[in-house]
């Protein structure tokens, strides 16, 4: 009995160990293989090197869409001055953006875009002028230029901050500071920072020194001269013609002067004399200019003849370049009603404007204004001719901290 028991046992191991043997070498040979091997490690994902184009594509856009989105909110959501979402603000940008930047620097511009006031916080930056990109560990500095919110302020240099996240560039942080340094521009840099402001084609004109500085000229398509500042990118409209033009102007009046004074002792001399004999003799062509000569000294001087109300209406240059344009409403013979208003080109983000009562006297007049809108003073000079209105616009005292005033010139208006 105990023999077949053991009997049993045995072929039962025999069978188990025949049975796994089969299944492990025949049915299923690699499963034991495979239970002993040691997983592979995970191979890590290699850190994307990126090239200065898609760095400086990455900022560029990165820019504009921060700004799509607060004018997001204040177009469609009609976000003011204390009265936003920012968390609504924060959801728009945050595919593009790092926490951080979400937390610390979005505030601080919704407060500046929606400060209700006319100053545009955007900085058109010249992309296509000089821009520098360094990188730091994996992450990537972009440096670029632009210029200051309004004329005969310095640019300014934008350091603006990119983080490799997952392979993927995000806005991290920037900042903007004025120039210390000279920063030499080209003429093709200052071309470019102007073609990033006015969001138009220039082309240079010319160039010249003034002091330690060089300023280039230039003009675009509605012939409007601007100067570039080569040392710290400061936006002029003094133009080497326009200053050139002012010391021929001095020069003219100097030379009238003095042939004035040059004229004024033979006139007296010829009125207190007896004429001479030898002007007797001078012929009978001689006397038959004399009466003509006396006639038109003795002319008064010209009156206005012109019928204000032709002038009734809308006057412009036609060009967006920061000329005036004016209205005019003329109150009686001699009187008119004006307001002359000069916009900052080329979206009119501010606007200096002055209005007031005119008198006409031989077909011209002058305002003058003590408030322009931003702190401003000077006079306007009109002169009003056939089918046109030439305005003359002197800047007599800065305001403090103007955004925008009207600048030196002439300019002849149109009806529109």
């Amino acid at each position: 009995m105990f023999t077949k028991i053991l009997t049993v046992i045995i072929a039962a191991a025999v069978l188990s160990t025949g049975g796994y043997y089969t299944y492990t070498k025949i049915i299923n040979p690699e499963k034991k293989e495979a239970a002993a091997e040691t997983p592979a490690p995970k191979e890590e994902e290699k850190v994307k090197e990126f090239t200065d184009d898609e760095v400086k594509e990455a900022a560029e856009k990165s820019v504009e869409l921060v700004y799509a989105a607060l004018l997001k909110g204040q177009e469609e959501y009609d976000f003011v001055k204390g009265n936003y979402d920012i968390e609504k603000l924060k959801e728009i940008i945050q595919p593009i953006a790092t926490e951080s930047f979400l937390e610390d620097k979005m505030p601080e511009l919704a407060e500046a875009t929606y400060c209700e006031c006319d100053a545009n916080p955007k900085p058109h930056l010249a992309f296509d002028s000089r821009v520098e990109i360094t990188k730091e560990n994996e992450n990537y500095i972009v440096t670029a230029i632009a210029a200051g919110n309004d004329m005969d302020n310095n640019a300014y240099v934008y350091t603006i901050k990119l983080v490799n996240d997952k392979n993927e560039l995000k806005l991290d942080d920037w900042s903007s500071e004025q120039p210390t340094e000279n920063l030499k521009l080209t003429s093709d840099e200052a071309a470019a920072l102007l073609q990033a402001t006015y969001e138009d084609d220039f082309e240079n004109i010319s160039e010249y020194d003034a002091e330690e500085d060089k300023i280039y000229v230039f003009t675009n398509s509605t012939n409007w001269e601007i100067g570039v500042n080569s040392v710290n990118g400061m936006l002029t409209q003094s133009t080497a013609e326009q200053e050139t033009t002012d010391a021929d102007a001095a020069a003219s009046d100097s030379t009238v002067s003095e042939d004035q004074e040059t004229e004024e002792e033979p006139v007296e001399e010829v009125s207190n004399e007896t004429e001479t004999e030898e002007d007797n003799t001078l012929g009978n062509a001689e006397e038959a200019k004399e009466p003509d000569t006396q006639a038109e000294t003795a002319e008064p001087a010209s009156e206005t003849t012109i019928n204000l109300s032709d002038y009734n209406g809308f006057w412009s240059t036609g060009n967006n370049d920061g000329s005036p344009y004016m209205n005019f409403e003329a109150m009686d013979e001699n009187t008119a009603q004006v307001m002359v208003t000069s916009d900052q080109p080329p979206n009119a983000i501010r606007m200096a404007s002055v209005d007031g009562t005119i008198t006409i006297t031989d077909n011209q007049a002058a305002l003058h204004y003590d408030e322009d809108g931003q702190g401003n003073q000077g006079d306007i000079h009109f002169v009003f001719g056939d089918g046109q209105i030439t305005v003359t616009t002197e800047l007599t005292q800065k305001g403090e901290n103007p955004f925008w005033m009207f600048f030196d010139g002439t300019h002849v208006l149109y009806p529109n």
